[in-house]
This record gives structure tokens, sequence and C-alpha cells, in this order.
């Protein structure tokens, strides 16, 4: 630009380069306006239009993770933040799965409850146990409590199993000489076994057989108690102790229900009649006790 007199005034003028130079000027001001309002626009897309996005890129990018806690949420390299969420908001750690409302890994099936226990046997009607799988039963005798005659002398009774037509003696005595590991374990058999149980009393005097109750055949002298029944209201003979007095620490005080395992059985046999309406039916002659 150059200062020029005319009629003793200066005037201002402008030479060709100064021209080009000023418009110039105006042409980056331009420029640099259009780039203002391009980065504008190109902001409010992101924060405006890539959020409304969001579930379109979940399916077609497999997004993990939702919008709202300020997290990489895009697999791969391309990754979305969420401006809003709190400043705090951790990533949670490396291979954890969300939990579900159970509180287990959603990715993890849920834990279920364990099937019931299956006892390895049955009782069939007549009392005998079948095993439903292999098993080595052991035998507990818990009483005996007979007399021959009201104050009579003690009587002498005798437990077997009989197995394949054989019969085994696991008890042999009166109800004074039962101690707490009087009975017997008996090896592993085979699923399918049956045993039976036989009981027999003696004349204290002489040995002769008084009475023998066998669960090869249905007998209403012999009474298995499972889990969860009642023991039977028997009147002792002769003020003998009474069934529950060999029982107290398998019966429910308050219920008077038997509390055993599932895989334990009770046996009541009576010794002393074969008439269950009389006085002598007490069910205490032979107590004793099968664990599988």
């Amino acid at each position: 630009m150059a200062m020029t007199r005319m009629s003793g005034k200066f005037e201002l003028s402008e030479s060709k380069e100064d021209v080009l130079s000023r418009h110039h000027c105006h042409q980056r001001g331009a420029t640099t306006v259009e780039y203002g309002i391009i980065v504008t626009l190109v902001s409010a897309t992101v924060f405006v239009v890539f959020p409304a996005l969001k579930p379109l890129w979940a399916e077609q990018f497999g997004i993990e993770g939702s919008a709202g806690q300020g997290q990489a949420t895009l697999a791969g390299d391309l990754a979305v933040y969420d401006d809003d969420a709190p400043a705090d908001a951790a990533a949670p750690p490396a291979g954890d799965a969300p939990a579900d409302e159970d509180g287990a890994p959603a990715d993890q099936p849920v834990a279920e409850d364990p099937a019931p226990y299956v006892p390895p046997f049955t009782i069939l009607p007549s009392g005998a146990l079948q095993f439903d799988a292999p098993a080595a039963p052991k035998i507990s005798i818990l009483g005996s409590a007979i007399q021959y005659g009201a104050g009579g002398p003690e009587v002498p009774v005798r437990l077997e199993t009989i197995m394949g037509g054989v019969p085994a003696t696991i008890f042999y005595g009166k109800g004074s000489e039962v101690t707490p590991t009087s009975g017997s374990q008996l090896t592993t058999l085979p699923a399918g076994t049956q045993i039976d149980f036989r009981g027999k009393s003696y004349n204290p005097t002489s040995g002769a057989t008084l009475y023998t109750k066998t669960t090869t055949t249905s007998n209403p002298m012999i009474i298995p108690l499972k889990n969860g029944d009642y023991v039977p209201d028997k009147t002792p003979f002769s003020q003998q102790p009474a069934i529950k007095a060999f029982l107290e620490s398998v019966i429910d005080p308050v219920t008077k229900q038997v509390t055993i395992g599932e895989n334990e059985v009770l046996y009541l046999m009576e010794l002393g009649t074969n008439n269950t309406s009389s006085s002598a039916a007490d069910f205490q002659d032979l107590v004793f006790k099968v664990t599988f």
C-alpha cells in the first residue's frame, strides 16, 4: 500500500499486490468459518446421532454391554463411548460374565437341586429285604426283653439271616447280654439279593425252641419300620421294658416318629406268642436295625 499526495492531501492507494493479499485474507476467513461449521456438524453427529444408532451396531457388529455405562461397547477396533456415564464408572474385570438374577454367571447353567436319595433296597410285603444295588448291610441288635412267664427267667433268642436258603446266625443270647457291638457286618452282596430274617426263642431250662418267626412268608409278628413311621404303642408284658426303651435314640420325642436314615430299617419281633391280641404281644422280644 502506498501514500500519494494529491491537491495538498494525502490519499492512500493500493498496489496490485495489496489487493491480491487482501483478497486472499478474505478467502482464508471464509474457509475458517466453513471449517468451523463442518466441525460443529460432525460433533453433533457423534454425540446425537451415534448413540441413536447403537442398537443397530449391536446387531451388525456384535456390540457388548449397554449404553449409559461410559464403556467401550463395540467389539474390535471400533469403540463408542457414552458421555452421560458417571466419571467413576469402571469396566467389569476381564473374563467376568454378567450375572443373572440367581447370582450365577449368565453363560453358565444354574446348578439344579440334587436328586433325592434312593435307598438301595426294597422292603417286600413279607418284611424281607431285596437289594436294588450292590450293598454290604450291617445288622445291629438294639435290645431284647422276653421272660419265661410273668416274673420268670430271661428267654434266650436267636436272629438269623437266610440267603439262598442258607441260614447264618447274627446273634444268640439273652437281653442282658446285648451290647452296643452285638450284631454283624455282612460282605458286599450283589443287586437282586434277598435277605430273609428268622427269629427264635428258646426254653431257658431245656433249650427247646418256643417260637419261630420268619420273613419268608408274611407274618404279623414281625414289623419293619422306616424313617418317619410310628412305633406301635404296646404295653410291655410283666413290667418289661417297652419298645421305646430300646429306640429312644431314634424316636422323635415330639412327633413320636422313627428318625433313622433313609438307608436304614428297624425290625420288631414278637417271639412269645402267635396271637397279636395277647398281653404277651409287646413286640420287643428282639429289636434290631439294618443299615446299608
